[in-house]
This record gives structure tokens, C-alpha cells and sequence, in this order.
């Protein structure tokens, strides 16, 4: 969620600020604007990857398995010996 508001707060900063530049070279004379339009959109997706990897996770830690007619609730045992 901290880097949905980081990258918010980034592209609302451009959109502000884009073309003010105070007579100094802009951003497309600096930057290749194609990588890193390329690299911000795997940065959001490793994001959005790992953000669901953690659901999962933390879905798993509370399955529901059935036995023998009945619900119980189980958590998984962390190597270690540390329990979740």
C-alpha cells in the first residue's frame, strides 16, 4: 500500500511539476522516456505481485480443512520451530 501512495504522490508531483524547469534541461533531454516508463511499470507490478503473494499467504495460514465431518482450524509451523 506504501508504494501505491509513494508512486501516487511521484506521478502527482510530474503533473504539477513536469514543465517547470527553470530553463535547464527537461526530462526527455535527460532520460530515455521509454525505459523508464518500462522500469516504473515492473516496479508497480512487483508491487502489485508481491501485495497479492501476501493474501495468498495469509490465507493459507488460516485454511479450513475438513476432517472427518468436522472444520479445524490449522497453522502452518514456520522451520524453526516458530509457529505463526
Amino acid at each position: 500500500m506504501s508504494d501505491c501512495l509513494i508512486f501516487a504522490a511521484l506521478f502527482a508531483t510530474y503533473g504539477v511539476l513536469g514543465r517547470s524547469y527553470a530553463g535547464g534541461p527537461t526530462g526527455a533531454e535527460l532520460f530515455d522516456l521509454k525505459l523508464v516508463a518500462m522500469n516504473t511499470a515492473f516496479l508497480l507490478l512487483s508491487s502489485i505481485t508481491f501485495g497479492f503473494a501476501l493474501i495468498q499467504r495469509q490465507r493459507a495460514i488460516w485454511a479450513v480443512p475438513a476432517v472427518a465431518g468436522h472444520h479445524l482450524l490449522v497453522r502452518p509451523v514456520v522451520p524453526g520451530g516458530r509457529n505463526l
